[in-house]
């Protein structure tokens, strides 16, 4: 593509981006973004979850001025909206990835740059300065080659990015039909630029395989597939900066992942490109944040289009524990007994005599007797967390394929008017719905799914 597409006709959501995009990109590179593992269960799941569940308005609400900032691991932001890391953006637009990241400043957005950028990482860095309200962030895959995985984090912190993400659900890729049977692979004109020197080391994959995804092919002879949490030490030990782990679905997973030193979670199915029939992240959300109870920030990636799915991801994330029963049967008289999710002590040790009989409601934020339904006398209530120190002061979503769109049919201008688009979105959404900041939003305001919610295998909680 030597110059950006234009869009065909007027939009006034990014759901009519896609529509508009697709038939201005190569059938493979459409093919490739597009692209989901085997059926597509959860590439389309992403998107309907957020279709069962509700939004419950608080009326008479001073909401004259609307404030969507929002703060994560020190980084001042103008909207709780970040750019997912997404591979070899230049396929898109010739800018790719230096449009994407000059559209995120100009908005008070932030960007999570790919390892499979098709821009070095310091080139893109140059375009998010640090006095800009803007993130910059940078994904990783831990390679075999630890020594290159190694090289690359160093030089993004010497760039100044704040933070590391290292995405733990693709020891291989997964079985994306749609590439291999286009052949997929990286245009001759491309590289990917962090990786520059161990391709010209190994020699340029092929393009045109005959059978299955070169792409594909490439990816698997680079990853590390024996890698366990014992890498987010090692980490840790090559940088200073935070490091968040991406494609968390399980509270035990979340856990573990706090165990071994992550500072942040990001709750995440690869768009549904690795393994398909996973649930939704909206779905597993509210279990991952009971797990985590504010000890680190959690962000969500998937499925986001509309401004109102910002506020449900951040009413579900920001209070934890999930629905059980659905419906409006949670709308109680303060003395009934809670029908949200309500779990087992897990404090250890546990201040009562009978653990087996509290619960904790994450309502009110109180541990209740299973018998009396109130709080024990020996809990204070100032030891529970509150909704903001369960968010620690910030939580957000990370939008992908919307990003890829705007970027086809407009470059720069185009990845603008998506975020600013998603912003105007939420800022009306949440006058609307009666919350004046970010930082406001919470399980009052949401209605769980009709026939109840998600239910988890109890060994992974």
């Amino acid at each position: 593509m030597s110059s950006p597409a234009q869009p065909s006709k007027p939009w006034t959501s990014v759901d009519e981006l896609e529509e508009q995009a697709v038939p201005h990109l190569p059938a493979s590179i459409a093919g490739y973004y597009l692209g989901h593992s085997e059926r597509g269960v959860t590439v389309r799941d992403n998107v309907t979850a957020f279709t069962r569940w509700r939004l419950l308005p608080r009326c008479m609400v001073d909401v004259s001025t609307v404030n969507t900032s929002c703060t994560i691991l020190g980084s001042n932001l103008l909207m709780p909206i970040l750019i997912a890391p997404m591979a070899m953006q230049r396929m898109c637009h010739p800018d790719g990835e230096l449009a994407v990241a000059r559209a995120a400043a100009s908005v008070g957005s932030g960007m999570i740059l790919s390892t499979m950028s098709t821009a070095p990482l310091a080139d893109v860095a140059e375009e998010l300065p640090s006095s800009t309200h803007a993130l910059k962030w940078f994904q990783v895959y831990v390679l075999s080659r630890r020594d290159v995985t190694a090289h690359m984090v160093k030089e993004a912190e010497a760039a100044g990015y704040t933070a590391i993400v290292v995405t733990v659900d693709a020891p291989r890729l997964g079985k994306r039909d749609i590439d291999d049977k286009l052949h997929f692979d990286i245009p001759p004109h491309l590289s990917l630029a962090n990786l520059k020197a161990l391709q010209e080391e190994a020699g340029r994959p092929a393009s045109g395989h005959s059978q299955g995804s070169g792409f594909a092919a490439y990816f698997t002879s680079l990853i590390d597939p024996s890698l366990t949490w014992d890498c987010i030490a090692w980490l840790k030990s090559v940088t200073r900066l935070p490091i968040l782990v991406k494609g968390v679905l399980a509270p035990d997973d979340a856990r573990a992942a706090i165990r071994a030193g992550s500072d942040g979670i990001v709750v995440s199915n690869h768009g549904g490109r690795q393994l398909d029939g996973t649930p939704s992240a909206l779905d597993v959300l509210p279990h991952v944040a009971a797990a985590v109870a504010g000890r680190v920030p959690i962000l969500m990636d998937g499925g986001v289009r509309r401004g109102t799915d910002v506020l449900k991801v951040e009413g579900a994330g920001l209070v934890g524990g999930a629905p059980r029963g659905g419906g409006l049967g949670h709308l109680r008289g303060p003395t009934q007994p809670c029908a949200w999710e309500r779990v087992r002590c897990r404090r250890r040790p546990c201040t009562e005599a009978l653990p087996c009989a509290k619960i904790l409601c994450f309502i009110t934020h109180t541990h209740k007797d299973r018998r009396t339904n109130t709080p024990p006398p020996s809990l204070l209530p100032s030891s529970i967390p509150t909704p903001q120190c369960l968010a620690l002061g910030a939580s957000a979503v990370l939008i992908g394929r919307p990003v890829l769109w705007g970027l086809t049919l407009g470059g720069e201008e185009g990845v603008r008017a998506v975020l600013s688009t998603m912003r105007a979105e939420l800022e009306l959404s949440m006058a609307l719905l009666g919350v004046a900041s970010v930082q406001g939003l919470n399980r009052d305001y949401l209605v769980p799914p009709m026939g109840g919610g998600l239910v988890l295998p109890a060994a992974r909680m």
